[in-house]
């Protein structure tokens, strides 16, 4: 039986965070050798590899999505038995990753971020912000905010507003000599274009 340390797990999780050994140690504070070292310490623990080395940094194997996610789990168990001993059970603690339109990162989901960050210090919200869906399953975000008419099978959620679309044109103008713009791209074919 494998004893599974913290310490292990914050290297693991750092650099599949930051995805490079660089960012993972500033992130740790630490230099670039203890970072290298730990990785091939857990890996060569645990029998099989975490990350996929690439030239330009490291990429989370797609079998290894668990890892990162029980990682994370222990990370919160953690926070939560320090913030417990402080009598700060309530709080929110640790970085989230939520990806949205770039609509919505520009102009819904900032006051939305300095609330949640307000109200929990220790919470860092990372907004990701892309008209594609991040890939979950890679671990890409932890939370998406969407428009959609319907959820894709793979995910889960609720709707938490309803967004409405018209269309519009001065009345003095005749129908003929309207010009219409329209949406190009990723959001050609999406609800608002049509």
């Amino acid at each position: 039986m494998h004893r599974y340390s913290w310490d292990d797990l914050k290297f693991v999780l750092a650099v599949a965070d930051t995805g490079t050994i660089s960012a993972a140690a500033r992130l740790l504070g630490v230099n670039h050798a203890t970072v290298l070292r730990r990785i091939a310490n857990f890996e060569e623990e645990h029998g099989a590899p975490v990350f996929e080395r690439q030239s330009h940094g490291y990429s989370l194997l797609e079998d290894k999505a668990g890892v990162i996610e029980a990682a994370r789990e222990a990370q919160e168990a953690i926070f939560s038995v320090a913030q417990r001993m402080q009598g700060r059970a309530d709080a929110i603690s640790g970085v989230v990753r939520l990806s949205s339109t770039d609509t919505f990162c520009q102009a819904v989901l900032p006051e939305f971020v300095k609330l949640m960050t307000e109200v929990n210090p220790e919470l860092e919200i990372e907004l990701l912000c892309s008209n594609d869906y991040a890939d979950f399953a890679r671990l890409e975000a932890d939370i998406a905010v969407r428009p959609a008419l319907k959820l894709p099978e793979v995910l889960r959620g609720e709707a938490v507003g309803f967004l409405g679309f018209g269309v519009y044109v001065h009345p003095d103008m005749a129908a003929e000599e309207t010009r219409w713009l329209g949406l190009q791209g990723s959001l050609k074919r999406s609800a608002a274009a049509r």
